[in-house]
């Protein structure tokens, strides 16, 4: 009886544990590339959100971590500082998998597969064909090599940066969220200048091949230079990038690599 009773006494403090844990991994989940893509079915992220959670929960000390005579507001500020963290993780994790779907909208405009007449759902650009090809490839290579592994440690290791029941009063005591905004526009420089990276050599051919047509419509005034030009560039393109494919997939994996390695928590 003793056993039950005591165990009676730490449902709510357990229950308001694992809410505030669901808050923080299920911000990552939804956030985070492979796990919380938008192809990816509701109930299937909100299944890897708990299922993590309860691995998660006897790792982190709830029953005395929390109070359960908290007042309703202080819940909602507990819930807030798990929210953040979540958020601060799992965005910096989808910035990186940003790399190679931006990567993709830069060779389409190069190479004439972009289309202005549909935005695409993921980035809010004009569509592009390899943009979207590549923005699915990036989860599958995640998934592939492994890498979805370090996010998750580095949401384990935000538990020892931000202990659990910890309140906004502590915010100026915490590097992962003072320090949150100074990373992400770090990580968003980063993001782009990797992808103009990713994309030069179609930039450069670009160039030389706009510089070309300009001279040829200048020499020969009634040449249709659109018309004879948009197919070559296209299948140029479409060579290159089969050309260098394997190179820049690979870059772009070693860069996220990179990226992930330097989440807060790991």
């Amino acid at each position: 009886m003793s056993d039950g009773g005591t165990l009676v006494t730490m449902l709510p403090a357990l229950a308001l544990g694992f809410a505030l844990v669901l808050c923080r991994v299920g911000m990552v989940v939804i956030l985070m590339p492979g796990l919380g893509e938008n192809a990816m079915p509701m109930v299937v992220r909100a299944g890897v959100a708990v299922g993590l959670t309860f691995l998660l929960m006897p790792l982190v000390n709830t029953g005395e971590a929390i109070a359960p005579t908290l007042s309703p507001l202080a819940i909602v500020g507990l819930m807030i500082v798990e929210l953040l963290c979540g958020a601060v993780i799992g965005w910096l994790a989808r910035l990186a998998a940003m790399i190679l779907p931006l990567t993709g909208q830069l060779i389409s405009l190069m190479t004439g597969l972009s289309s202005v007449l549909q935005p695409d759902p993921d980035l809010g650009a004009q569509t592009a064909v390899l943009g979207r090809f590549l923005s699915l490839l990036a989860p599958v290579m995640l998934l592939m090599s492994g890498l979805y592994f370090l996010p998750l440690k580095a949401l384990v290791g935000t538990y020892a940066l931000v202990p659990l029941g910890s309140t906004l009063g502590h915010v100026g005591q915490w590097p992962i969220l003072t320090d949150a905004a100074h990373g992400v526009v770090l990580a968003t420089a980063r993001v782009f200048a990797v992808s103009v990276e990713l994309t030069a050599p179609f930039l450069y051919i670009a160039m030389v091949w706009q510089v070309a047509l300009g001279l040829l419509s200048r020499a020969v005034p009634n040449l249709q230079a659109y018309s004879l030009a948009s197919p070559m560039e296209i299948a140029g393109g479409l060579a290159l990038l089969a050309i260098l494919f394997t190179r820049l997939t690979t870059s772009w994996l070693h860069e996220a690599t990179a990226m992930f390695a330097g989440l807060p928590g790991l």
